[in-house]
């Protein structure tokens, strides 16, 4: 159990929207929680349950055949965009 001593639990929200993206769930849950934040004895405003991104890479084998591009260029450019490296190291 990890519960601080005095919380409360009192609402529970949950926000859905046809149509619309992770992306613009959050948006609008940020701006719900910044709102809730400013009410008169609300002291933590937790959110639970988001969604990780996710980006999908696809691309054509003919096409990079035609274009002498490997596959392997393409994932090492990924994985450079997705380091995460130590910033003492810089």
């Amino acid at each position: 159990m990890n519960d601080e001593f005095g919380d409360v639990d009192s609402v529970l929200y949950a926000v859905s929207g046809e149509g619309a993206d992770y992306h613009q769930l959050d948006s609008v849950v940020e701006v719900l929680r910044q709102r809730l934040l400013q009410t008169p004895d609300a002291v933590k405003v937790n959110v639970y349950a988001n969604q990780d991104r996710k980006v999908f890479v696809e691309f054509s084998q003919a096409k990079l055949a035609n274009l002498r591009i490997a596959p392997q260029t393409i994932f090492d450019s990924v994985a450079k965009q997705n380091a995460v490296t130590d910033a003492r190291r810089l």
